[in-house]
């Protein structure tokens, strides 16, 4: 009996030598059991945070992307708009051209009556220097001739005079009132010395008591004033009488 029961009390301590090292197995499962599920948190936080950053990134790249497609059809837009400028530009330049050319071709004919007007003002030149000569010319000789209307109250043709004087003392005409009065519009005489030979006349003839021609017929021929007045005898009608 005292051996059934040391083999008991063997049995016994071995059962709960091996229930302790069960306890401990399990003690030891039960660790790594909440090792396992603390890893399996970690893991499937991990995946959650992971499918976060997965969702966040397929909306930000979908954000992305439409704000690309966005700035691509803004940038399209602008793409067309400037080609429509450019193509408004290239028209505006083909004008430009266009106007350009006529006026070249304009510039062209404005050079050519350029050369042909100072041609015409190089002749303008010439004929106005001939005519300032001419017209100097002119002024030269309209200087002389007022020099000469100046002195020519004071001139007396004394070729004309002489063959008045000769005349009125000998001639056809001679002691004529005609060839006295010649002579005294040649000699410019005043109506006060008119009037003063015509006394003297009348005298000599009053105290020759006749009438007569040549030398002695001066002595008693009377003054008779034409019709026309002194003033009316000219140098052309004593020209063609004498």
């Amino acid at each position: 009996w005292s051996e059934a029961r040391a083999a008991r009390e063997a049995d016994i301590a071995r059962v709960r030598g091996e229930c302790r090292s069960l306890q401990e197995q399990v003690d030891s499962l039960e660790g790594a059991n909440e090792v396992l599920e603390m890893e399996r948190d970690k893991t499937i936080e991990e995946r959650e945070r992971m499918e976060a950053i997965l969702e966040s990134f397929h909306e930000q790249d979908t954000l992305n992307s439409s704000l690309q497609l966005d700035k691509a059809k803004r940038e399209a837009e602008a793409a067309q708009a400037s080609l429509r400028e450019r193509e408004a530009q290239i028209v505006s330049l083909t004008e430009r051209l266009d106007r350009l050319a006529a006026v070249e071709n304009e510039a062209a004919q404005l050079r050519v009556e350029a050369d042909k007007l100072r041609s015409e003002t190089a002749m303008s030149g010439r004929l106005t220097d001939e005519m300032t000569a001419r017209m100097d010319q002119m002024a030269d000789q309209l200087r002389k001739a007022r020099m000469f209307a100046a002195s020519e109250e004071h001139y007396v043709d004394r070729r004309l005079v002489s063959n008045v004087v000769v005349s009125y003392f000998d001639g056809m005409k001679a002691g004529t009132d005609e060839v006295l009065l010649l002579l005294c519009s040649i000699l410019g005489m005043t109506d006060e010395q008119r009037r003063m030979v015509e006394r003297g006349h009348t005298r000599t003839k009053q105290s020759q008591g006749g009438v007569g021609r040549g030398l002695y017929g001066l002595l008693t021929a009377p003054i008779t004033i034409p019709s026309r007045g002194w003033e009316a005898i000219t140098e052309a009608d004593i020209g063609q009488e004498w």
